[in-house]
């Protein structure tokens, strides 16, 4: 009997030719965001400088007399007028370095009040409607970008433009989900490179968590490409140009895109929903009948609103409050040194260039998708969560001690963030799998927030390793393996039946860690 999405997309298929077509699509945008979101490390790369003070008599190099560039006579950038940055264009240098970083963390603080705005722009006018119109955002703002006349009107761009990609991202991430058939998420994953286990607990909201993860590996791809068109385009100007061309075919690409027929049923336009399904349908050669879609604008459950809400306060009640602040400061923790780490790459002392040590640091996250899906299914999410975050901080506080070795700096802190990139991708799942069905949404949604707050310190803590040596892999060491060990207090919910309800959270908490019998999901997508 058919009574709900789900059970429409049995009928019809789960994963057919027309939904492979809109996951094709879907990867390809997807793979277009760190062209603005790690641009940062290309368009505002630190350069060699010479300072001519002025009596003319003394040069330093990569410093100026006091600490103030203002003192320098002349200064001379030591790489040609064909690769200069953000930094040589506006002098952000000296006392005016503090400024360089400024301009992600402003892109940061847009990303986070965009995530928040184009939530609610999602819900009301649809996915597909979002996804143009933040394509658009970032297109236009990028163009700006290239023709920004002052350092002012740069930064504006700059929180303009992570407005626009902090929108960007869920509703992609939502859309595939509400595409696909519940048996085969877990196939769409495997083609996203990242291979989930599909227990008998896992709900429709989980699995919207797993494909949040699982949408990384198109980041990956997007920031490996960055890296090799930066490359060849070293001219600040023109990269920022060449990006917003390649905005172009994405935007052309999205107008191809399905709207989600479960956001047209919430909104109670049977018509469209029935449209769609009837694509997927015929795309997928099968037979569709009309009458599914009646039935299930009636008897769907997913469909029908909660009748008790839940505020952010629930959150920091005394009996969550544990739970809540170790939440808030590992996803601050994952996305500081995640960021951070990336950004660190470019460091010259590495004896890498910027372009490989970044393509580099982006490749090695692809085994370590991979190797978050082995650890959450082998040990749990807890220790796989809490384990990835202390390797991680051993790690990077041991390059303190072997910093004399040189190169081994660099293969040491690529292991730490292949460390943090699995981290990363667990505490989606673990996160998804503490907070109950009742307000799980509004609880992704304050761990988003923190780790926003991350990705704007990140720029500033990894500036840090220019006032003293290496400074910044210990500051990220200690972070990443203080919240490994407070992660350790988190719940387990391996084997566990997803909570519905606050009560089902306060028995899971409540459960003393040694009664989990941990239980092996199984790997199984059909």
């Amino acid at each position: 009997m058919v009574t709900t999405v789900d059970d429409i997309f049995l009928e019809i298929g789960e994963l057919g030719g027309e939904q492979w077509k809109q996951l094709l699509l879907i990867s390809l945008i997807h793979t277009y965001y760190p062209f603005h979101m790690m641009s940062y490390s290309f368009t505002a790369k630190e350069q060699d400088f010479t300072c001519h003070t002025n009596d003319n008599e003394t040069t330093l190099h990569n410093a100026c007399p006091n600490g103030q560039n203002e003192q320098c006579l002349q200064i001379r950038y030591q790489s040609a007028s064909s690769e200069t940055s953000a930094v040589s264009e506006w002098t952000l240098i000296c006392d005016r370095s503090w400024l360089r970083p400024l301009t992600m963390s402003l892109f940061m603080g847009g990303v986070m009040v965009g995530a928040l705005l184009f939530g609610f722009v999602s819900d009301g006018h649809g996915r597909r409607f979002t996804v143009i119109l933040t394509l658009a955002g970032m297109v236009i703002s990028g163009q700006l970008g290239q023709y920004a006349q002052t350092f002012t009107s740069f930064c504006l761009v700059q929180m303009i433009n992570g407005f626009f990609c902090g929108g960007h991202i869920l509703p992609l991430f939502v859309l595939l989900n509400e595409l696909i058939g519940p048996s085969k998420r877990g196939l769409a994953a495997i083609y996203m490179a990242i291979t989930w286990s599909c227990g008998k607990y896992r709900t429709l909201m989980f699995q919207m968590m797993t494909i949040i993860g699982q949408l990384e590996y198109s980041v990956y791809i997007g920031l490996i490409a960055l890296s090799v068109l930066a490359s060849n385009i070293r001219y600040w100007r023109d990269l920022t140009g060449a990006t917003t061309l390649i905005g172009i075919p994405m935007m052309v690409s999205a107008w191809f895109l399905l709207e989600s027929p479960r956001w047209f049923l919430s909104k109670g336009n049977f018509h469209l929903a029935n449209a769609v399904l009837q694509k997927i349908a015929e795309g997928n050669g099968k037979p569709y009948k009309p009458e599914y879609i009646l039935k299930c604008s009636v008897e769907d459950p997913g469909l029908k609103k909660s009748p008790k809400s839940f505020s952010v306060t629930t959150l920091f009640r005394p009996s969550l409050l544990k739970i809540t602040m170790i939440m808030l400061y590992a996803w601050f923790v994952n996305s500081s040194s995640y960021y951070g780490l990336t950004l660190a790459a470019s460091n010259a002392k590495t004896g890498y260039n910027i372009y490989w040590a970044t393509a580099v640091s982006a490749f090695v996250e692809i085994p370590a998708c991979f190797g978050a899906s082995y650890l959450i299914d082998t040990y749990g999410r807890m220790k796989a969560l809490s384990n990835l975050m202390i390797g991680a901080g051993c790690g990077l506080l041991a390059i303190y001690l072997l910093a004399s070795f040189g190169s081994i700096v660099f293969g040491i802190a690529t292991i730490s963030k292949l460390f943090i990139s699995a981290s990363f991708t667990v505490i989606y799942i673990h996160t998804g799998e503490i907070y109950p069905t009742v307000f799980r949404n509004t609880a992704m949604g304050v761990m988003a927030i923190s780790s926003r707050f991350g990705g704007i310190a990140s720029p500033y803590l990894a500036e840090l390793g220019s006032s003293w040596p290496n400074l910044h892999f210990i500051v990220f060491g200690l972070l990443t393996f203080s919240s490994g060990i407070f992660n350790r207090r988190l719940p387990e919910t391996q084997g566990q039946p997803l909570p519905e309800s606050l009560e089902d959270l306060l028995d899971l908490v409540q459960k003393p860690k040694n009664s989990t019998k941990y239980e092996k999901l199984s790997t199984s997508i059909i």
